[in-house]
C-alpha cells in the first residue's frame, strides 16, 4: 500500500505541477499588470519569472504529495482491510495529536505576531503583518477540521430551527467535517494571501499620501 502510493505521488504530482505552471505564469503576469494599473507597484518594477520558483514549486508539490501519501497509508497500512474499510467509512472525530499540536502553535505565534505589529510602526510592523498572516494561514490548514466542525455547528443552529431537508444537511457537514475542511481551506488561504498582497499596499499608499 506505501509502495503504491509512493508511486502515484511520484507520477501524478510532477505531472499536475507541470500543468500548472503555464496558467500560473498567465495569472502572474494578469495580476501584476492589475497592481500595476491600479498603482500598488511603481512604475519602474517589471515582472521577471525565472526557472527556480518554477523547479521548486514543482519540486515542494511532489515533496509534500509524497509525505502527505505516506502519512496517510501508515495506519491503513497496519490494520486489516475490514476495518480499514469500516473506519474508511466514519470520519474520525479528532485530527492527529501532531496535527493539533502544530495548530495550536501557530495559532498561538499569529496572536503573539498581532501584538508584536501592532505595537511596532513602519517597515517593521509591514513585515511582521507578513509573518501574522503566514501563521494564521498555517493554523487554519492545521486545524480546518476543528474549524470545520464549528462552523458547520454554527451555521447549522438556524438550519436545525428550518424545515425537515436541513437537518440532515446540518448533521452530514459536521459529520463530515474533514471533507468540508478540504475544500475551504484552500480558499481561506488564497484569499488571506491574496487580501494580504492587495490590501497591505493600498495601506501603505494611503498612510504615505496622509502624511
Amino acid at each position: 500500500m506505501r509502495r503504491s502510493v509512493a508511486a502515484e505521488a511520484l507520477l501524478v504530482a510532477p505531472l499536475a505541477g507541470a500543468a500548472g505552471l503555464p496558467p500560473g505564469y498567465a495569472l502572474a503576469r494578469w495580476w501584476f499588470g492589475q497592481l500595476e494599473e491600479k498603482g500598488a507597484i511603481p512604475g519602474p518594477v517589471e515582472l521577471s519569472v525565472s526557472w527556480i520558483p518554477l523547479v521548486v514549486a514543482v519540486g515542494a508539490g511532489l515533496l509534500t504529495s509524497l509525505l502527505a501519501g505516506l502519512m496517510a497509508a501508515r495506519r491503513p497500512a497496519r490494520i486489516p482491510p475490514g476495518r480499514a474499510l469500516g473506519e474508511a467509512a466514519v470520519e474520525r472525530l479528532r485530527p492527529g495529536v501532531i496535527r493539533t499540536v502544530l495548530g495550536v502553535a501557530a495559532l498561538a505565534g499569529g496572536i503573539v505576531m498581532t501584538g508584536v505589529a501592532a505595537s511596532a510602526s513602519g517597515d517593521d510592523a509591514a513585515n511582521a503583518a507578513l509573518g501574522v498572516v503566514m501563521l494564521f494561514m498555517l493554523a487554519v490548514a492545521l486545524l480546518g477540521p476543528l474549524i470545520a466542525r464549528l462552523c458547520a455547528w454554527l451555521i447549522g443552529l438556524p438550519l436545525r430551527a428550518g424545515p425537515a431537508p436541513a437537518h440532515p444537511a446540518s448533521a452530514n457537514s459536521r459529520a463530515n467535517a474533514r471533507r468540508l475542511a478540504s475544500a475551504i481551506t484552500p480558499i481561506v488561504l488564497a484569499m488571506a494571501f491574496a487580501s494580504t498582497l492587495v490590501f497591505m499596499h493600498t495601506s501603505q499608499d494611503h498612510a504615505g499620501a496622509r502624511q
